[in-house]
């Protein structure tokens, strides 16, 4: 048999004869469908320079010229900081299809039995050489960490005090109770929210219970409150939550009266209160370990990057 002429021998067909061997498991992902052009193309239509682009994700400056003329491709780990920058969905930055909304999964039958769409796919997995299956989990890693990342920018921290709050500070000090960290969906509180405390007795029912939790807007100014607002104060030693008028402070429930005050007598506002705390803006105990694992990676990536200028 003839010798093959190894000139005539092209580059898609050196891949598939098995010419090339797969040692890194990251290997195989480096050839996902690049991600370049679509970075250029939604870089240009939001009209900011590449220079731009690497400042607002920390990055040097020379990284996205790289990626735009495929010399390198961006860490998976920084593709939600791109994505919000360039206002775009990581499926959109891949092309991929906009997501609809989930339907019933629908039973497949497989060997005379039903499966799962996720029972099918681990079949497909089980059925991969050990190469193939590192490059599947290590992608699967990467994913995982993008979509931490994502759910770490959807948490906030925020603090709630528990104790008796001290009294005779002027308004703007902090208060005497440190208070305790929070952590709560960004998109289930109000955006204005500084602080939360409990409430306690039944003087503001019908809107406020005891034991509510209420999320409150700090406030320095006495004038920033209007009459007829809910806010939080003290008074002496305690704490109040109450409709706010010039004539006094006001409860909800008709069968407590008036709190009237003295020229001599002060009142301090902590805040405006926006409302009851929705229980379920409260970060679950899973989301909890992801958030504190994306936020571990994430202050080590600023350490070394840091350093590393």
């Amino acid at each position: 048999m003839a010798d093959l002429d190894e000139n005539k021998i092209t580059k898609q067909d050196r891949f598939h004869s098995g010419r090339r061997k797969i040692e890194d498991p990251d290997a195989l992902i480096n050839d996902m469908p690049i991600i370049c052009e679509r970075i250029r193309f939604y870089r240009e239509r939001k009209g900011i320079e590449q220079k731009m682009l690497a400042e607002a994700i920390g990055i040097k400056k020379n990284a996205v010229s790289n990626w735009e003329s495929g010399r390198s491709r961006p860490d998976m780990a920084l593709l939600p900081k791109i994505c919000k920058v360039l206002e775009v969905s990581i499926d959109e930055l891949f092309g991929l299809p906009a997501p609809t909304a989930p339907e019933p999964e629908p039973a497949i039958t497989l060997s005379s039995r039903k499966t799962s769409a996720a029972d099918q796919a681990m079949e497909k997995y089980i059925r991969l050489n050990r190469t193939h299956r590192s490059v599947v989990d290590t992608l699967l890693d990467k994913l995982g960490e993008v979509e931490d990342e994502e759910l770490y920018d959807s948490i906030t921290e925020e603090t709630i005090f528990t104790k008796q709050l001290s009294a005779g500070y002027d308004p703007g000090l902090e208060f005497d109770d440190p208070g305790e960290t929070i952590h709560l969906y960004r998109d289930k509180v109000d955006p204005a929210m500084d602080c939360i405390f409990p409430v306690s007795g039944d003087s503001m029912e019908p809107d406020f219970h005891d034991g509510d939790r209420v999320m409150v807007q700090r406030i320095t100014d006495g004038s920033g409150l209007e009459p007829g607002e809910i806010g939080a104060f003290i008074f002496g030693n305690e704490t109040y939550i109450k409709q706010y008028s010039k004539a006094g402070l006001r409860s909800l429930n008709k069968k407590y009266k008036m709190m009237r005050f003295n020229d001599d007598e002060s009142v301090y506002i902590i805040g405006r209160v926006l409302g009851v705390l929705d229980p379920a803006a409260i970060v679950s105990y899973e989301d909890m370990v992801r958030y504190e694992k994306a936020k571990k990676r994430i202050e080590e990536r600023e350490t070394e990057e840091s350093e590393e200028e």
